[in-house]
């Protein structure tokens, strides 16, 4: 008798092992599947149920896979079916990009050669599993957008380089330089900007799945980006303006530093800081020919050290004349009595900024 070897391929498009994802549960009254996706270099586990002791001998495009025929084990995962015994036989294989073009499409075959009965061995099945091989998406851009204030938010914003297949989509996920989930994977098209992102190291993952079912994901589709990290960076100046000029008459008027003088200081994250600075001079002697101009500065700094100066400046100008009375008159007999001249008959000699100087002119 004849009997039809129940083919079951695992079909592994998930990274089982490395991404955690389960690999589709296999019964030998599974639907024989006819149809697979992968990507170009994806490793494949094969797995059939043959007949106990039988050779499984595998063919792509009807050329024999030399060298990498499967014997079906004898042991405690012997599986009943309808009166025959059978096990598993497994082919990994490698879909290399030299052999195999991305873009086209290979029946991958199999022929069952029993031990005994021979006439229970199966010939080469038809049409076998077709394997649509395609080219790896790739991540051509990662690029991150800063921000300034703490409670502000970052964004990366990426860029796939690929023709998605028709029955494929592009999936994309995002998680922290530790391997930490940030975004689940989710389908969208060659741009995807991820948003909301506090400061950190981020890494995007991207793969194919089918469209008719997202859980099936296309084995070797899968591409992580290098470490992309969003920063707080607070590099913007606070603001101010120059503080209103002072007039003074005296140099002695000249007022102490007030950082209260400062009144529209500002910031784009936090409430800057003024302080007094230093007071410098032209040497001037406070007088209109020669203002003595003092140029007194203040800092403005923020919470993050971003800090500009203000200037304001101070004048003082006495431009007001000396008071004084005229001395009493004298009143002599001789005109050899008149006496000599003498400054100290001005008794009332006042100044707003000094003590005037009396002279006989």
């Amino acid at each position: 008798m004849i009997k039809t070897i129940h083919i079951k391929l695992l079909l592994l498009f998930s990274l089982s092992i490395l991404f955690g994802h389960t690999a589709f549960t296999q019964n030998i009254t599974d639907p024989v599947p006819v149809e697979q996706h992968v990507c170009v270099g994806a490793d494949v586990n094969y797995t059939v149920f043959g007949f106990i002791g039988s050779t499984i001998k595998w063919h792509i495009e009807t050329n024999y896979l030399s060298g990498e025929d499967v014997l079906v084990p004898d042991n405690a995962s012997n599986v009943s079916h309808n009166g025959f015994d059978y096990n598993t036989g497994t082919l990994n294989y490698t879909w290399d990009g030299v052999t195999y073009t991305a873009g086209g499409f290979y029946m991958l075959q199999i022929e069952e050669v029993a031990e005994a009965p021979s006439v229970c061995s199966t010939g080469l099945l038809s049409p076998g599993l077709k394997v649509n091989v395609h080219a790896i998406p790739t991540i051509s851009s990662v690029t991150p957008t800063d921000f300034e204030c703490s409670g502000d938010k970052g964004s990366l914003a990426v860029v796939v380089s690929a023709t998605v297949p028709t029955p494929l989509q592009l999936q994309y996920r995002l998680v922290t330089s530790a391997d930490v989930e940030v975004v689940a994977w989710l389908n969208d098209n060659l741009t995807h900007s991820f948003i909301n992102l506090d400061a950190g190291g981020y890494k995007v993952q991207i793969r194919y799945v089918l469209v008719s079912d997202n859980s099936k994901i296309v084995k070797g589709s899968y591409s992580e980006s290098s470490v992309a990290i969003i920063v707080e960076d607070d590099i913007t100046n606070p603001t101010a303006s120059n503080p209103a000029g002072i007039a003074v008459q005296c140099i002695g008027d000249v007022p102490a530093a007030d950082i209260t003088v400062v009144i529209d200081e500002a910031d784009n994250c936090s409430t800057p800081t003024v302080a007094f600075v230093s007071d410098s001079d032209n040497g001037g002697l406070g007088t209109t020919v020669s203002p003595y101009v003092v140029t007194r500065t203040y800092s403005v700094t923020d919470a993050a050290g971003n800090s500009i100066n203000v200037v304001q400046l101070i004048t003082a100008i006495d431009d007001q004349n000396p008071t004084a009375s005229n001395p009493a008159g004298i009143a002599v007999q001789c005109i050899g009595d008149v006496p000599a001249a003498d400054i100290t008959v001005v008794i009332d000699e006042a100044d707003n900024c000094s003590t005037p100087t009396v002279a006989f002119v």
